[in-house]
């Protein structure tokens, strides 16, 4: 009754997507987007269980194919190689979009707690102070 797949998904899909249609009956408004959405395309709110590389790579792909705007949050963003790899992924949908002649917005927002944050608990990153973080 739900759901148009070009191939038949996995049984750990279909007990995925049924779990979000049955979820849909009892609040419409659960979904991440619209029910006739879910249901029409098999498009579900996403969960991954998999070791911190795997969902960083995953992650990597999917802002690379983004196409008009990336909302990026993380509780806490430091140096290292997972954050290497998200600004790799910004890099890269950089230089792709340079070659389509389009423009991607990109809104970072991270917790970096600094002394600062006792007055103000929102404030921009200047871009001298990028680096530090490891923000392309």
């Amino acid at each position: 009754k739900f759901g148009r797949f070009s191939q038949r998904p996995s049984d750990l899909f279909l007990k995925l997507f049924y779990g979000v249609i049955c979820t849909l009956q009892h609040n419409p408004l659960a979904g991440c987007v619209s029910p006739s959405l879910i249901g029409s395309t098999g498009v579900i709110p996403l969960t991954i269980i998999s070791t911190i590389p795997d969902i960083m790579y995953h992650y990597y792909h999917v802002i690379v194919h983004a196409q008009k705007e990336i909302l990026f949050a993380t509780m806490y963003w430091e140096n290292s190689e997972s954050a290497n790899i998200i600004s790799k992924a910004f890099r890269d949908l950089s230089e792709r979009a340079g070659y389509e002649n389009r423009r991607v917005i990109i809104k970072l927002m991270m917790d970096h707690p600094t002394i600062s944050n006792a007055l103000h608990i929102h404030s921009i990153i200047p871009p001298n102070k990028w680096s530090f973080y490891g923000i392309p």
